[in-house]
């Protein structure tokens, strides 16, 4: 096997270096939306020009907008974070269109606000940290309605949105704060 290593350590020498990242800086990623009341933005231009008129009988497609918002939150630039929170904002507008009826929409917006809550919390502003939770507010919102109550994956989506509440909660550093971070970390194992 002695033979091998210095072959192995020359591609290693070659291959470009990985980005760091700071470790668990990064919330779980899990998708859900917030009622329009929870909100901190209007729907951005994109997103205006998406939503179906009222005589469209073909839904726009979030699942895009998603996928679009996961790409740019991988890449954990500022731009691209700031890019992927008004693409989730895009897909949750989209997603809150559909009927309430329809359970997988409801977890798909409900998983778009906890990867929304997720890209906000990077951006760490004291302004990005205080929508991040009411992103989370909204994903268990959706999370701990009865239709999901007997869904185990939707109790453990709703505890990661819990815990990512309480560390966007702990990251604001204030004494209420701090206070609500343990809140949300009770609520998690509850």
């Amino acid at each position: 096997t002695g033979r091998y290593l210095p072959a192995a350590a020359a591609w290693i020498r070659r291959s470009p270096p990985r980005p760091r990242v700071p470790p668990r800086q990064r919330p779980r990623k899990i998708l859900i939306a917030p009622d329009s009341s929870l909100t901190s933005r209007p729907p951005c231009q994109p997103c205006r020009a998406l939503m179906p008129s009222p005589d469209s009988a073909t839904p726009p497609n979030a699942a895009a907008w998603l996928a679009r918002a996961q790409s740019l939150a991988e890449q954990a630039t500022p731009a691209a974070l700031a890019e992927a929170a008004r693409a989730y904002e895009c897909a949750i507008t989209l997603l809150r269109a559909l009927p309430t009826t329809d359970l997988g929409a409801r977890r798909d917006l409900a998983l778009a606000h906890l990867n929304h809550g997720n890209t906000l919390q990077q951006l760490a502003t004291p302004a990005e940290l205080t929508a991040s939770v009411l992103a989370y507010d909204a994903a268990i919102a959706l999370l701990a309605s009865p239709e999901f109550a007997a869904q185990p994956a939707a109790h453990n989506t709703c505890g990661a949105a819990w815990i990512n509440r309480g560390h966007a909660f702990h990251r604001q550093g204030t004494p209420e704060a701090l206070a609500a971070a343990a809140a949300s970390h009770r609520s998690a194992i509850a």
